[in-house]
């Protein structure tokens, strides 16, 4: 029985200039870069966001359906303003890990794009709210 842990980022939290250092897909954990983090900066689209702790209630209950939506077991979760750790099994082995992570990335995606229209009324108002 596959069980992963999943870590989930606020938006533009984990840039490279972090103390630990910064993760870059299949690199692994690299060091502390302050220009790559200006770099990032500056291509971001919004500002960083960070979970309030109403947002971090409603990823845990998005992630609680999910897991039954995608026919899995969560076992844990953790939050804090900046990200969120997930532990989930399947029964499957032949279920590949990164579906299983891609689906429950974009249930909490949908879910606070959701949430953000029905608060602000118009991507204007939510760009302006920053």
């Amino acid at each position: 029985m596959p069980c992963y842990l999943f870590t989930f980022h606020a938006y533009g939290t984990w840039l490279p200039d972090k103390q630990k250092g910064y993760v870059v897909r299949q690199e692994g954990v690299l060091k502390r870069d302050e220009r790559k983090a200006t770099l990032y900066r500056n291509q971001m689209s919004q500002n960083a966001a960070s979970f309030s702790g109403d947002t971090q209630q409603l990823i845990v209950e998005i992630l609680q359906h999910g897991a039954v939506a995608i026919d899995s077991r969560l076992h844990s979760v953790a939050t804090d303003p900046t990200h969120c750790h997930v532990l989930l099994s399947w029964k499957d082995e032949s279920r590949p890990w990164l579906k299983l992570r891609t689906s429950l990335k974009k249930a909490l995606s949908l879910r606070q794009k959701k949430r953000s229209k029905s608060r602000s009324g118009s991507v204007a108002a939510r760009h302006a709210n920053g």
